[in-house]
């Protein structure tokens, strides 16, 4: 009996999932809906609002495609795979996602209406368990208020299922219409339990408590905090190297004093026909190994060694 339940439950998501699919991509009309799109899955489109709660957007927009650029670079969150350390983070978008929605929503924002979010469906395919590849969605919805880009992340981590695309398509194409969750204003998609956001221009919506999903972002400020956060990244990085060539330099030079120390103390003794005097050749020899170090100059070479063979 569970059999057929399972079956029906099947058929169920099939059916809704193409009848979703057919109202948003089937008809000719719902065309200049589409921002972007590549496939049933993969889209950036308008749809009217979710909830008329907190009031019309600020639409039509104009924004740099930069400043949502690195905006969008600075969402990440903790990283909870296997191998990563206790303070590793991941980016919620990848970078591929990244340049095609700072490609493409300029201009979707630019044409918008008031009464009109932008929704959009993203995928990515990565390497999982041993190494085998695995695809899955991103899908949430954006919009401006008050001069700031909302953005509600209604699926993270969608992963496909091949179960159900081959009950649903046998073909294998894989052309199978899913039914995604992009986010609400009055729900909570509860797929952030933190997230890190140390980061000025960008903050979780503060409603009754706060949206982990939910993120208001003035792009310039946070684009421009974002920049300078990486470009101290790298003077990090310089400043590191120089000061790991200063420390050498400084190692050299008390080698170079000691050594300089160790060969006066010993010129003297010889000088003083003590038990430890060394031969002639010794000498010579040690200030040939001086001068290969460049401890002493050719100069300071060339005036002991005279020194020396006056000595005879």
């Amino acid at each position: 009996m569970y059999k057929y339940q399972y079956i029906i439950i099947i058929i169920l998501i099939s059916y809704f999932s193409s009848a979703f699919g057919e109202a948003l991509f089937g008809n000719e009309k719902n065309d200049k809906n589409i921002i972007w799109k590549a496939g049933l899955n993969r889209y950036i489109i308008f749809e009217k609002q979710d909830s008329g709660k907190f009031g019309k957007n600020d639409h039509p927009v104009n924004f740099e495609s930069q400043d949502i650029k690195y905006a969008l670079a600075a969402l990440s969150i903790p990283d909870d795979s296997f191998f990563s350390l206790d303070d590793d983070t991941v980016n919620i978008f990848t970078v591929q996602q990244i340049k095609l929605l700072s490609d493409q929503l300029p201009k979707g924002f630019s044409n918008a209406r008031p009464d009109q979010d932008i929704i959009f469906v993203l995928e990515k395919n990565e390497s999982g368990f041993l190494g085998l590849d695995e695809s899955s969605f991103i899908a949430g919805r954006m919009f401006f208020k008050e001069g700031r880009l909302n953005l509600i992340i209604g699926e993270y981590e969608f992963f496909r299922s091949k179960a159900f695309e081959s009950f649903y398509d046998g073909s294998g194409r894989k052309a199978v219409p899913y039914s995604f969750n992009f986010g609400s204003r009055t729900r909570d998609s509860k797929n952030f339990d933190e997230i890190f956001i140390n980061l000025p221009g960008i903050e979780n919506k503060k409603a009754n408590k706060i949206r982990h999903d939910w993120f208001v972002i003035d792009l310039k400020v946070a684009a421009k905090a974002y920049v300078n956060r990486e470009n101290r990244g790298t003077e990090s990085i310089q400043d590191k190297k120089l000061e790991a060539e200063a420390a050498k330099l400084a190692r050299e030079r008390r080698l170079m004093r000691a050594e300089m120390a160790r060969m006066r103390k010993e010129m003297q003794e010889d000088n003083n026909g003590g038990a430890s005097a060394k031969s002639i050749e010794e000498r010579i020899a040690t200030l040939e190994q001086l001068l290969d170090k460049e401890l002493i100059t050719k100069e300071e070479y060339d005036t002991k060694r005279k020194e020396i063979l006056n000595d005879i």
